[in-house]
């Protein structure tokens, strides 16, 4: 079975190379494989930023309480003038996941 969370945010157009930048450093960490994430996909659409990731197992516990961990602050961190809340009421990781309400596979 496979595990996905996709959060959603705003990107100013050109952002695309620098984010992309952040995010393989960190994947070049180990703090993505502790958490458990398998793959990261990200798109960007007329100023959307959509955030895909994807797991064997179910990570989003490990993910969320993940936070605190120095790498994850420090992408935070990088990530704060490139990528900007959807809703700014709901200015969180958590706040910025998409709910799913319709999947389909090949059997």
């Amino acid at each position: 079975m496979q595990y996905n969370i996709l959060m959603i945010g705003r990107v100013e157009p050109g952002n695309e190379a620098e984010i992309a930048k952040v995010f393989g450093e960190h994947d070049a960490s180990e703090l993505p494989r502790e958490i458990g994430a398998r793959r990261r996909t990200l798109y960007s659409f007329n100023g959307l930023y959509l955030h895909l990731v994807e797991s064997d197992i179910e990570f989003r516990a490990k993910l969320y309480e993940n936070r605190l961990h120095p790498l994850f602050q420090e992408t935070n961190r990088r990530m704060k003038d490139l990528i900007t809340p959807y809703d700014p009421r709901y200015p969180t990781m958590r706040d910025a996941e998409a709910t799913p309400f319709y999947s389909w596979s090949a059997g």
